[in-house]
């Protein structure tokens, strides 16, 4: 009986160190939300900068025209030039967060 109070202790120990670490996500759906930033902990906001750009000068993708795909290699050649890395997956979520609010910017009455 002792030996199972004790395991029941350390079991909760652990679980509330895990929980400390996952105070960047949230909510029910578990979505990590913030600021991307480098090694230093500098954000790289001007790789929005640099997408809602490119944008301005393509306009935004339709389905099944390739030019998410050449949005998302100018995002990660910008990226690789100014020495960060990201992952395909992390680019394209970046990316189709950015098109979604420049279509909401356009598609705004001024």
């Amino acid at each position: 009986m002792r030996g199972m109070y004790k395991f029941a202790v350390v079991v909760f120990l652990i679980a509330g160190l895990l929980a400390e670490r996952a105070y960047g996500q949230g909510g029910a759906t578990g979505a990590i939300s913030g600021i991307v930033v480098n090694t230093s902990g500098a954000s790289i906001a001007d790789a929005e900068i640099q997408i809602m750009d490119w944008l301005d000068e393509n306009g935004y993708p339709r389905p099944r025209d390739g030019n998410q795909t050449k949005l998302e290699k100018f995002v990660a050649e910008w990226l690789e030039g100014h020495g960060y890395e990201a992952s395909e997956a992390t680019i394209r979520r970046h990316v189709h967060r950015c098109i979604g609010r420049y279509r909401r910017k356009i598609d705004t009455p001024s």
